[in-house]
């Protein structure tokens, strides 16, 4: 594999995929920070599939009105140091630039979660001249995160599909001999 030229934030700057996350990152001045020789990893959802995961109305408010939460969210899914899928396969947990962590869930398989919210690795290993990108299908979001002034935008679960009933031939004991 020939060496990366490019830095983390000239790939995300330059790739049409990530443009909303790029711009953002712009605008919170980490995208500078990413373009330092300092080695970093990155998971970055592309933006298709950060307005599936979080809506078009929560994706505008966080990037055009509240700046401290969607830092804190980037910097989640940001880690010192080159963590390549080979490394991540061994860990349980990751140091993030948020100083926490959060977990890492790898599968023999070769899939790799992370977060409390299991966000998935889609394309791995992305080289760069200054760390590693991982595209994912969302941001990993730190447990009892608060949203800010876009709290109210923040999609709830779906509710839990509701349990089949046990038919009540089924649901009896069976019962023991005659005596």
């Amino acid at each position: 594999m020939m060496p990366a030229i490019e830095t983390i934030a000239q790939i995300i700057s330059n790739d049409p995929r990530f443009s909303i996350l790029s711009d953002a990152l712009d605008n919170l001045g980490i995208l500078n920070f990413l373009n330092q020789s300092y080695p970093r990893t990155l998971f970055v959802p592309t933006d298709d599939a950060l307005i599936a995961q979080l809506g078009q109305r929560l994706v505008d408010c966080l990037t055009l009105a509240v700046r401290g939460p969607l830092n804190n969210l980037l910097l989640f899914n940001l880690a010192e140091g080159v963590e390549y899928t080979s490394s991540l396969s061994h860990r349980t947990y990751l140091y993030t630039m948020l100083l926490s962590y959060t977990n890492v869930y790898a599968f023999p398989n070769g899939t790799i979660l992370l977060g409390t919210n299991k966000v998935q690795i889609t394309q791995p290993n992305i080289p760069a001249s200054n760390g590693v990108i991982h595209i994912v299908n969302g941001l990993a979001i730190p447990p009892s995160f608060n949203f800010g002034k876009c709290q109210q935008l923040v999609p709830t679960a779906p509710p839990p599909t509701p349990a089949k009933p046990i038919p009540s031939t089924m649901a009896s004991s069976p019962t023991s001999g005659s005596g």
